[in-house]
This record gives C-alpha cells, sequence and structure tokens, in this order.
C-alpha cells in the first residue's frame, strides 16, 4: 500500500517529508508520491529522514496530548488515528533542530 496523507482538523495542513542530506546541507523534500508501504515491511516515520510536519497547529503540544488524525491511504482508504505527543527525542532528523517534527 502507499500512505497518500495525513489528515488532521489539529493544523491547518499536515505534510510528509523526507530530509535529504546533500553536499552536507539538509534539505526538505515533499513525499509527492506518498510513502511506499511494502508488503510484509514494518515502516515507520523517521525512517531515512521521513515525517509528518504539523503545519500551523491549533496550539502548542506538550507531552501526553493528543492529537486526532486520519491516515489516508491508496488501497486501505481512510482510517482514523490518534497520536500521542511524547517528549522529543534527542535524534532529530537532519535541520529539525530548531522545531518540533
Amino acid at each position: 500500500d502507499r500512505l497518500l496523507a495525513i489528515e488532521s482538523s489539529a493544523a491547518e495542513k499536515v505534510e510528509l517529508h523526507q530530509s535529504v542530506v546533500t553536499d552536507g546541507i539538509a534539505r526538505m523534500q515533499p513525499l509527492t508520491g506518498g510513502l511506499a508501504l511494502p508488503a510484509g515491511q514494518i515502516v515507520w516515520l523517521g525512517d531515512n529522514g521521513t515525517h509528518a510536519m504539523f503545519v500551523q497547529p491549533d496550539r502548542q503540544y506538550v507531552p501526553g496530548d493528543e492529537v486526532p488524525a486520519v491516515l489516508v491511504f491508496e488501497k486501505a482508504g481512510r482510517i482514523e488515528v490518534t497520536f500521542k505527543v511524547e517528549e522529543r527525542s534527542t535524534d532529530l532528523a537532519p535541520g529539525h533542530g530548531d522545531h518540533a517534527q
């Protein structure tokens, strides 16, 4: 399957990105084709610099908050989920040291 989008009423929009380091410079690239989910494999947002960016969230989230969202898959369709906000990892993706992922 393929994760095409994430939607949430808790933010203006949610973008799927991949951080890529080229010539020592980290850049975010949109995952315009979505995130591939090969059969029989586990795929995590965070692997290979992938992440979801909640743009203009409705408030500043703190650990323990729950954020409603809908995962939009190519084949599985729409699945409602709740993200639980956790402490920020010290292992941030390249280029994200100054903001939350």
